[in-house]
């Protein structure tokens, strides 16, 4: 019965937190940007939203939402870079997924990604399942739940339920580590600054960081890249297909 009112309450206190979660005050620019978007005043819109952006909220809402006027104003670049900041803060979002492929198979290069090795896969999918935050709150839980099995260890005096206990201690710390990797690597992922997309129209691609260098390729609006170095006003970019180029830091935007 102690065990079962121990259980019930943390129940109680994950409930609370996740409610807590949720009560967000919504700021009156967001109510403005969302009317005007139904009003088919995108440029409005963009505007309202942009400038709560840039005041420093971050959100995935109001992300994706400022994605989808950017795209109502036939900019794909920046609806691909707000869709991708969104997809940062919610990497579980299906809408969010969905709504970068449709823009994706609207840009003007189709360049085929070099395949990815199967346990990076596997991991960065198993890391999408939740947020940082979801991922932190499984970490509690388990270690909850770690902390009970500890003690009910501790406290028995029956050899069966010890080696129960011994189990569960075990596959909870097992469960432990893994959540609390899962947690810092979403978190190095929402914060890394060597994704960027390119939000010019066209960019010429250069041999060398300098006007003067050799036009290797161009590339459009829309294409997520990797920043790999930095020199004044330029920057190597890695595209998806492995090649590189340098490129000019205006014509590209940080994810």
């Amino acid at each position: 019965m102690r065990i079962m009112r121990n259980l019930c309450l943390i129940s109680v206190c994950l409930l609370g937190f996740f409610s807590g979660l949720q009560a967000v005050p919504v700021h009156p620019d967001f109510q403005a940007a969302n009317e005007a978007y139904r009003q088919k005043d995108y440029a409005q819109a963009v505007l309202l939203y942009t400038r709560l952006a840039e005041a420093g909220y971050r959100d995935a809402d109001l992300y994706y939402n400022l994605g989808n006027a950017c795209y109502r104003q036939n900019d794909l670049g920046q609806a691909l870079l707000w869709y991708e900041r969104a997809l940062r803060l919610c990497p579980h979002d299906a809408d969010i997924r969905a709504n970068i492929a449709f823009v994706n198979a609207q840009t003007v290069d189709q360049m085929e990604a070099l395949p990815e090795l199967f346990f990076k896969r596997w991991f960065r999918w198993l890391r999408d399942l939740g947020s940082v935050t979801a991922w932190s709150i499984v970490s509690l839980l388990c270690s909850l739940l770690l902390f009970a099995s500890v003690t009910l260890l501790l406290l028995s005096g029956d050899v069966k339920r010890r080696i129960r206990c011994l189990i569960a201690a075990t596959c909870f710390t097992l469960c432990l580590g893994v959540s609390m990797g899962l947690a810092f690597s979403q978190k190095h992922a929402q914060e890394r600054t060597d994704e960027a997309i390119v939000t010019a129209y066209s960019v010429t691609v250069k041999s060398m960081p300098d006007a003067s260098g050799t036009d290797l390729f161009t590339v459009h609006e829309g294409m997520k890249v990797r920043l790999t170095d930095a020199v004044g006003a330029w920057v190597e970019v890695l595209f998806p297909n492995g090649s590189k180029g340098w490129v000019e830091k205006r014509q590209l935007s940080v994810i």
